[in-house]
């Protein structure tokens, strides 16, 4: 059943020649089940030319490519802007083959428009557009090229530095250097876009087919069915070889952004080759579904198509999400009623459905994926999880303002007494099955993106927050046609909301890595919801250094390894089988470092500020201590070799040979080396000056006087397996967040202050206000080892004579480490409801040894120059992904 792609090349052909004689394509059109297809249409798109055929009786096929073609694209080509990062102008070579007008245009991350010009009527030919900014802001922009209702867009970024050539800004002639013009690697093939096409089948459409000579090349076309997929029992099944078969998912989120980017920069943040490279990933570690939250770019269907294309016996199938627009502006309280989104979510749905059709074309716009949609990816879409997470005060505002409204009727779906919310819920999956219905004839499964907090479940033990006050019940919806496509959709993790380890009831539940209050949960859900398919749309743990919240079984918001991780999320995969669901979807594919989580939101920065311009930087960094950047099982490191910089040194003694620093995205380290190894229970403290000289503490343990005032240190014990990271009294962040604030600020300043003999305290935060849940963020691991190995906790490496030490940024209270910023106080403007951090520069960090009772002391501070630009990275599966491929490749796809 695999699509034949067998390449018959005896003979090749440079780039810029033609052909001299016909080509010949042959091959065979079967539909899915290997029976031929008669009188379909076969057509090969070459350049801006299109060849075409009829399949025969038996589904076979001859196409002749001919008529002088050469391997020119018809449109336009944009080469990457230059400089990029720029000053100020930027320049953007392009290739027209036809003519036209060009529109340019410019916006900010927010979509609102900075910049725009019309080229009009440009000549075929290679040119450059020229954009002068020197009015402009530094940060981050978006470009857009329009040219024949074909947009190229991509990312700028403005920097202040030497000021560079100051081009005006106009469209010239430009002549590209030969060697950019010829791509080496492909001059000898030809690439093609192939579309076959019948009644009464999902047109194929392969845009990955390049030709040289003649070429064999077989399709499958898969007819068009009602009920491709549907719910059974507590199942969601695909219907194959004419028999409904029990789907156990196996699925796995991916996001949209990663790094450096953001979710509205979704229409060029991931690469096609990333999209492919990622989709075959996803399947040899034994996915069998991926969801995705919102509209992809059009590259991504066509990647999908043709993985499926290729692995029929193995096919990925799709969850495809619709995504209800957030709240913009929470003072206003028509915001949270659902009802005003109604016309934007009906438009939002139709647009999806089109598009997964291969039936849609959208414009440019900012924020947004865009594009030609062409390719029909609807046979495996296995469902639509339409909405996102809605919060509680959505529902109470919802329902207060429409008391009125307790049913509805539909086309498809129908309830009574019935919220406001509920009857909304129920609307839009009528309008999503109704509209696929009508338009393509065929239905399939739906849902309503949920989590715990809207549970229509009792909490007797959540009484201190609102995650037990507002609920949303489906089981109240009926199928007033009799189909079977209705199934509970739920983000449920082990540690959130606390109910999910306070309730007694789920205390009592167990599995075969013991207590387990999230198996209660999940069984409490499903006994619910025992009239249809409850699939975990979002669960999993995080790999990061801090913990968010604590959870009962074990499996925190954090504070894991990535062992740690990919265990927690195999257990908690094999909890959803057990407690009675058809399976789910582990959050995420790979980390995202633009995510915040609460509790650092007042250690981490979210930009910098240009005049009165907010330039984001988060996204630029990688914030090992915060949650939700973490659960990804694909991880983000930077590609170049650390440069180590040598501490010029003075010491008391003999006894530190030398002292060196580096950085990266993700680190600060440090490596000490001793004259002579360290013995098996000595003790080494390493204090860190990382503000400045004159403030700080003055005192290290022991009663030793160092120069250069501290606001940290490591005290490591050579052959324990863990280390202590200590911060001074003043500059202690515990129990200060923007959630609760359980600080004393009698003694803590959250700034570094001139002390002499203060209290030195562990690093710990409270993550849980309620109940004062403490969290040693100071406790970190330690090895023996020459070498950090990726995907370990560790922070303190021996190895003969020598101590390597990595902390994370946030560890250390840089605020944002790409500026060389620190956390310097804090200030409120609301009577202490919330604070804003006060971020100063750092002159660079100072580092102490203590060891022997010698004092070591750098003289000179480590320094980097400020970026805004992820430095290169290279992709690393997790530890996690290696343990989770292992048990999914043994899981059957199957229930049956």
């Amino acid at each position: 059943m695999k699509l034949l792609y067998l390449l018959t090349l005896a003979v090749f052909i440079n780039f810029s020649e033609i052909f001299c004689n016909d080509l010949y394509i042959i091959g065979k059109v079967t539909d899915s089940g290997q029976n031929p297809v008669p009188d379909a249409l076969v057509s090969f798109l070459l350049n801006s030319k299109e060849f075409q055929a009829i399949t025969a009786s038996d589904g076979s096929y001859v196409l002749t490519i001919s008529d002088n073609i050469t391997n020119n694209l018809i449109g336009i080509e944009l080469r990457p802007p230059y400089p990029n990062p720029f000053n100020n102008s930027v320049s953007f070579p392009i290739i027209t083959r036809i003519k036209g007008d060009i529109l340019f245009e410019i916006y900010d991350l927010a979509g609102r428009k900075v910049f725009d010009t019309l080229f009009s009527g440009i000549s075929p030919g290679s040119y450059r557009i020229n954009w002068n900014t020197q009015t402009l802001n530094k940060g981050f922009y978006i470009y857009a090229i329009t040219f024949h209702k074909k947009t190229l867009s991509g990312r700028l970024i403005k920097i202040p530095g030497i000021p560079d050539n100051s081009i005006n800004t106009g469209i010239e002639p430009f002549i590209f250097p030969v060697s950019d013009t010829v791509d080496k690697t492909d001059q000898n093939r030809m690439s093609v876009i192939a579309t076959i096409s019948k009644s009464g089948y999902h047109s194929t459409r392969m845009t990955d087919i390049s030709i040289s000579d003649d070429t064999i090349l077989n399709f499958t076309l898969y007819p068009e069915l009602s009920l491709p997929f549907k719910t059974m029992d507590d199942h969601i099944a695909v219907l194959e070889d004419n028999e409904y078969q029990k789907l156990i998912l196996k699925g796995v989120n991916l996001g949209v952004s990663p790094p450096g980017y953001f979710p509205g920069e979704i229409a060029y943040a991931i690469t096609p080759v990333m999209y492919e490279r990622w989709i075959n990933t996803m399947a040899e570690s034994g996915f069998n579904s991926i969801r995705i939250y919102t509209l992809h770019p059009p590259v991504f269907y066509e990647k999908l198509a043709e993985y499926n294309l290729r692995h029929q016996d193995r096919p990925m199938y799709l969850f495809q999400g619709i995504w209800l627009d957030e709240i913009e502006d929470g003072s206003i309280s028509r915001e949270y009623d659902l009802n005003e989104r109604i016309n934007d979510f009906t438009f939002g749905i139709r647009e999806v459905i089109n598009c997964v059709h291969g039936n849609n074309s959208i414009p440019f716009r900012p924020g947004r994926a865009y594009g030609e949609y062409i390719t029909d990816i609807s046979p495996w879409i296995a469902g639509f999880i339409i909405g996102r997470e809605v919060s509680p005060q959505e529902i109470d505002s919802t329902n207060q303002f429409h008391s009125e409204i307790t049913s509805f009727t539909g086309a498809r779906f129908s309830i009574t007494d019935a919220s406001a919310s509920e009857v909304f819920v129920t609307r839009m999956l009528d309008e999503t099955l109704n509209y696929e219905l009508n338009y393509y004839s065929v239905s399939r499964p739906v849902s309503f993106s949920s989590w715990p907090t809207l549970d229509p479940l009792i909490h007797p033990t959540e009484i201190y927050t609102d995650e037990d006050k507002a609920s949303i019940d489906i089981t109240k919806i009926l199928e007033m046609d009799g189909a079977f496509r209705l199934f509970a959709s739920y983000h449920a993790y082990p540690y959130y909301p606390d109910f999910m380890s306070d309730e007694p009831g789920y205390r009592s539940y167990s599995d075969e890595d013991g207590p387990n209050s999230y198996l209660g949960y999940l069984t409490d859900l499903k006994n619910h919801y025992t009239n249809m398919p409850l699939v975990i749309a979002e669960y999993g743990v995080p790999s990061s250094w801090g913990s968010a919240h604590q959870s009962f079984s074990g499996m925190h918001h954090g504070g894991l390894s990535e062992i740690q991780q990919g265990e927690s999320d195999v257990r908690i995969f094999k909890n959803i089988i057990q407690s009675g669901g058809c399976g789910g979807f582990m959050f995420s594919w790979m980390d995202e470092w633009f995510k915040p989580t609460w509790i650092v939101s007042y250690l981490e920065a979210f930009g910098m500020y240009d005049g009165k311009t907010l330039i984001p930087t988060r996204q630029l960094w990688h914030n090992l201590v915060s949650s939700e950047q973490n659960f990804g099982l694909i991880a983000f490191e930077q590609s170049i070799d650390l440069t180590w910089v040598n501490y010029v040194v003075e010491s008391t003694g003999n006894i530190i040979k030398s002292i060196k620093g580096a950085h990266d995205n993700s680190f600060f380290y440090v490596e000490a080396e001793t004259n002579d190894p360290v013995p098996e229970g000595d003790t080494m403290i390493i204090a860190f000056d990382t503000y400045l000289k004159d403030t700080g503490e003055s005192v290290l343990p022991g009663g030793h006087s160092i120069s250069n005032r501290s606001e940290f240190f490591l005290e490591c014990v050579k052959g324990k397996d863990t280390v202590s990271l200590y911060v001074t009294e003043a500059y202690n962040m515990y129990g200060f967040t923007s959630r609760f604030d359980l600080a004393d600020h009698d003694i803590q300043k959250f700034k570094s202050t001139i002390t002499d003999g203060a209290p030195w305290v562990l690093s710990r935060w409270i993550n849980n206000g309620f109940d004062s849940t403490v969290f040693n963020l100071g406790h970190l691991p330690a090895g023996n080892t020459p070498d950090f190995t990726p995907g370990e906790r560790q922070s303190v490496l021996w190895s003969g004579n020598k101590l390597k030490i990595r902390i994370p940024w946030t560890l250390l209270q840089f605020y944002d480490p790409t500026q060389m910023t620190v956390n310097d106080g804090a200030v409120t403007y609301d009577m202490g409801r919330t604070y804003e951090i006060i971020g100063k520069t750092s002159d660079g960090i100072a580092v102490t040894v203590l060891y022997k009772n010698d004092i070591t002391s750098s003289l000179t501070r480590y320094s980097w120059p400020s970026w805004l630009i992820v430095p290169e990275t290279k992709e690393r599966p997790k530890k996690s992904l290696e343990i989770i491929s292992t048990e999914m490749q043994n899981i059957p796809g199957y229930a049956n």
